[in-house]
């Protein structure tokens, strides 16, 4: 039957071996692919949260608008959130409404960044005078 007693086919321990592998494998592309999903899915509520306060302060700065028609310029800001706020300049020119800003300002004190790390314009400890 068989001339070389040296020679064995392939046995069903290199086999399961592959096969360990091969679910290993896929069970950690399973777990990295639930871990992305969840953290997706944070980042989508977080951004529709951040929307949603943004259109919030816009119709808060149109009905401050329509409240307040004066014949001078104003201004005014609508805070967003903790850390935006809603930056509009607007007058009346005759009798038009003009909008001459309508932007989103960052709130920032100047000191520091939430992590502690030095801001822009502050000298960096590696820097000489």
């Amino acid at each position: 039957m068989n001339d070389n007693p040296k020679r064995r086919p392939l046995g069903v321990g290199l086999a399961s071996l592959f096969a360990v592998l091969v679910i290993l494998c896929l069970m950690v592309f399973a777990v990295l692919s639930r871990i992305t999903a969840k953290n997706e899915l944070a980042l989508a509520k977080k951004a529709a949260d951040s929307a949603a306060a943004f259109y919030a302060a816009e119709v808060q700065a149109a009905v401050c608008i329509s409240s307040e028609m004066s014949n001078e310029t104003t201004s005014f800001k609508v805070e967003i959130d903790k850390h935006r706020e809603l930056s509009v300049v607007y007058r009346i020119d005759d009798g038009k409404l003009v909008v001459d800003e309508w932007i989103v300002v960052n709130k920032f004190d100047g000191e520091e960044s939430a992590d502690g790390l030095p801001v822009v314009g502050e000298k960096m400890p590696w820097e000489i005078d």
